[in-house]
């Protein structure tokens, strides 16, 4: 084609020019609108923070802003607008104060009717339905009776932890504390138990490992990250956020089992049974209702929420764990404080729910390891209605990210935190505002599983340090480097340690 009767340009490159120069437009068409709200932070550019994620990771990239910008920070994920939050009087009327307007999650990947039934993904009243009828499947004394199911689980990771004592040979503590995990939740989740420490090839744990295989180097991650329309596209093909595969593998599955549990008189100590139990409540209890209209908790409704425990308990208590015992190895003093405690309390016969209470040193420490290594970065919520945050007016729809780690290193907030000290959880240092510490969220829509989480940690470190002591090894990296390209904070080259016998 003759341009302006100057040069022959071929029709094709005017074609990507002319695409190129659309999508430019497209993604910078929303870029003004913090500025225009009066919300400080970096220019944008074409594909806003993501490069610096790429660079530095996440959790330093929110520091840095927040060094720079201050606690309230305007930022794009392309043409994404989103509104970083460090400020915890602002977390606090935003997760609790006000939290009828900002009661949704953002959902970034595609979902189905499987997976919009989970209490993590469902939004408004469908929302407030499934929490409420699943709140009590974890309270307290529900908890107390899983503590047998978690015990057993516990028995197969002892004796290869054994078998690391006696040959002392340095592992990588990560895959170790995955296999403990995955068969706890596959106990308590899905009534199945398995031994995936030892039996790799179970088609439980192979699944699971492939659903829960979610990083930011996955294709559909990165184009619903840097395009947010390909969600719709994506759940207009059939596609999910999870391996299809796996994901009809865990509802046959659990569908089977939920069969099995009605037919079976003897009853389970364990959430499906927990769920079942709701589930037929919903069915004669007709106070259960959505918008006025009687509600049913279906086996749809528990399937999700299984499938939902699966990858939101995995890798966060796993992660913790390792972290955890990296921090006893690298701070032996602090693991001898916490073997004296435990030898008081709970050194020998049934580990109870009431010896675990009093473990107060080790819930400091396991606090200050959620500190440090939270297992969420950050956490989301959408503005359900055009608002005011700070001073700011914020358009309904805007995404608000709540920078988590970002809190939990802020000096403001945490003397030196850059030290590990569980101490600073003793009740007379604690700080006026507790909201500044969030692993497992706040308000109405935090952490449902947070109480599990805990009891199984407690139960873990009790059965291992009742034997063992974490020391280092030579590969042991110290100071820990973590992964920049990770949904959750990992270490970069592993956690490698030996264990000894005491």
């Amino acid at each position: 084609m003759n341009v302006f009767g100057l040069i022959d340009i071929p029709v094709w490159i005017l074609l990507i020019f002319f695409i190129l120069s659309l999508a430019i437009v497209y993604i910078t068409s929303t870029h003004g609108m913090l500025r225009a709200a009066g919300v400080p932070g970096p220019p944008p550019g074409i594909f806003g923070i993501v490069n610096e994620y790429n660079k530095k990771g996440v959790g330093q990239t929110d520091l840095d802003l927040v060094k720079q910008y201050g606690r309230l920070v305007g930022i794009y994920h392309v043409r994404v607008p989103i509104l970083l939050v460090a400020d915890v009087d602002i977390v606090k009327e935003i997760c609790v104060k006000e939290f009828p307007r900002y009661t949704n999650r953002v959902v970034m990947l595609p979902n189905d009717e499987v997976n919009q039934l989970s209490v993590g993904n469902a939004r408004d009243e469908d929302w407030k339905f499934t929490r409420s009828l699943l709140s009590s499947s974890f309270s307290s004394g529900k908890i107390k009776r899983m503590i047998p199911l978690i015990e057993s689980c516990i028995q197969t990771l002892l004796k290869n932890i054994k078998n690391k004592a006696e040959t002392g040979e340095e592992f990588e503590m990560k895959r170790f504390m995955s296999n403990f995990t995955l068969d706890v939740i596959c106990s308590v989740a899905f009534g199945i138990d398995i031994d995936s420490q030892n039996d790799p090839n179970n088609p439980y744990v192979r699944n699971a490992l492939t659903a829960i295989n979610i990083s930011f180097r996955s294709p559909v991650m990165i184009l619903c990250f840097l395009f947010p329309f390909m969600k719709d596209i994506f759940e207009k093909m059939g596609m999910t956020f999870l391996d299809r595969k796996s994901q009809n593998f865990f509802v046959e599955q659990t569908s089977k089992v939920i069969k099995e549990k009605i037919q079976d008189p003897k009853k389970r100590d364990d959430i499906l049974q927990l769920m079942i139990n709701v589930k037929e409540e919903s069915q004669q209890n007709e106070s259960y209702s959505v918008g006025g209209v009687h509600k049913v908790f279906t086996d749809l409704h528990i399937i999700s929420n299984s499938i939902t425990f699966l990858i939101a308990g995995f890798e966060t208590t796993s992660n913790t764990l390792s972290f955890i015992s990296y921090l006893l190895a690298t701070h032996p003093e602090l693991q001898d404080k916490m073997v004296q405690e435990l030898d008081y309390f709970a050194g020998e016969g049934e580990i109870t729910n009431d010896n675990l209470f009093k473990l107060h040193y080790m819930d400091r420490f396991i606090s200050e390891t959620l500190r440090m290594y939270p297992p969420a970065i950050r956490t989301n919520r959408e503005v359900s209605e055009d608002t005011e945050i700070a001073g700011h007016k914020i358009p309904r729809g805007t995404e608000i990210n709540i920078a988590i780690y970002a809190i939990h290193h802020d000096p403001e907030y945490w003397n030196d935190p850059e030290t590990f000290d569980p101490d600073r959880f003793l009740p007379d240092r604690m700080g006026p505002n507790p909201s500044c510490f969030l692993p497992f969220g706040i308000g109405p829509r935090n952490c449902i599983g947070m109480r599990l989480a805990l009891t199984e940690m407690k139960v873990a470190l009790v059965s291992i340090l009742r034997q063992y002591r974490f020391v280092t090894s030579p590969s042991t990296q110290i100071p820990l480097v973590l992964a920049k390209n990770e949904v959750m904070l990992m270490a970069e080259k592993g956690i490698w340690l030996k264990i000894q016998a005491r």
